[in-house]
């Protein structure tokens, strides 16, 4: 299912850069947008290794570090409490038991 999501990210991304029309009229950054999509390909990856939880925690951190160029300290504040946010929804208030790591 991550890889599904991925890769309709990645098409919306792609059709968005073709297609899109920013308000003030700017060009589409395409590094960001690169960026974005190797992230999304290598995520599904990083999810059967490390696990759902671990893996979108380190793919908020990359891409607010080096996509949006966030400081390494406001990333990492902003990944963990997305971590524990992702755990506290699905695995304690929805109960739908998150893809764990292929070591464990």
């Amino acid at each position: 299912m991550p890889s599904i999501g991925a890769g309709l990210l990645l098409i919306a991304s792609l059709l968005s850069i073709k297609f899109g029309v920013s308000s003030a009229g700017e060009r589409p950054n395409y590094r960001r947008v690169s960026q974005y999509g190797m992230g999304l390909l290598a995520l599904p990856v990083v999810i059967t290794i490390l696990g759902m939880v671990p893996a979108l925690g380190l793919f908020v951190l990359i891409i607010l570090n080096v996509a949006e160029r966030m400081n390494w300290k406001r990333a990492l504040t902003i990944a963990m409490a997305s971590m524990v946010m992702i755990w506290l929804l699905f695995e304690r208030l929805l109960q739908v038991p998150l893809p764990k790591p292929i070591f464990w």
